[in-house]
């Protein structure tokens, strides 16, 4: 019985991403594009490996988002979740230091503290929105909602974005 929930969740959360990630038009979908953003950083994070040594011992999987960021209410409601395996846990960042023990940062396009950042030694998946710094850029082009991947960054601190990820992004960069 786990087995075929195990595998009815996958596939579920398989076709969200599909249809979620695949350009459409977000004035198509009866969504907030909060809402959206949220399920693209869960899908993310889903969809990239991580390395031992960056999952902490403890059973918390860490978003982080800087105060003013507008998807805030809509990523608490991931704290009911999990990513590979752990519970969700969603901080607020104000400064470099507190971005110690994250698993993924969001940045919104007018980030302060981004500006500030030596991102190179950031060990995180790092995504963007309108941020071309990120290993992952969200870009609203239209009515659409796309992504591009720069897996360089992520890679060299052992981070690994599955193919399922990379096939359906707007464009791949490799620096």
């Amino acid at each position: 019985m786990e087995i075929r929930n195990f595998k009815s969740h996958t596939l579920y959360w398989l076709i969200v991403l599909f249809f979620l990630i695949h350009p459409a038009p977000v004035s198509a979908i009866d969504v907030h594009e909060e809402t959206l953003v949220t399920a693209f950083l869960y899908n993310f994070a889903k969809f990239t490996e991580w390395p031992q040594q960056l999952l902490a011992v403890d059973d918390v999987f860490v978003f982080c988002i800087e105060k003013q960021a507008t998807i805030r209410s809509s990523l608490k409601a991931l704290s009911n979740r999990r990513v590979k395996g752990r519970q969700i846990s969603v901080r607020t960042i104000v400064d470099a230091e507190s971005i110690s023990g994250c698993h993924l940062v969001y940045f919104e396009s007018d980030s302060k503290l981004l500006k500030n950042l030596r991102i190179e030694s950031i060990a995180a998946l790092l995504v963007g929105k309108e941020v071309k710094t990120t290993d992952i850029m969200l870009t609203r082009i239209d009515d659409t909602l796309q992504f591009t991947v720069r897996p360089g960054r992520a890679e060299r601190h052992g981070l690994q974005f599955r193919s399922q990820l990379l096939s359906i992004a707007t464009r791949t960069i490799f620096d």
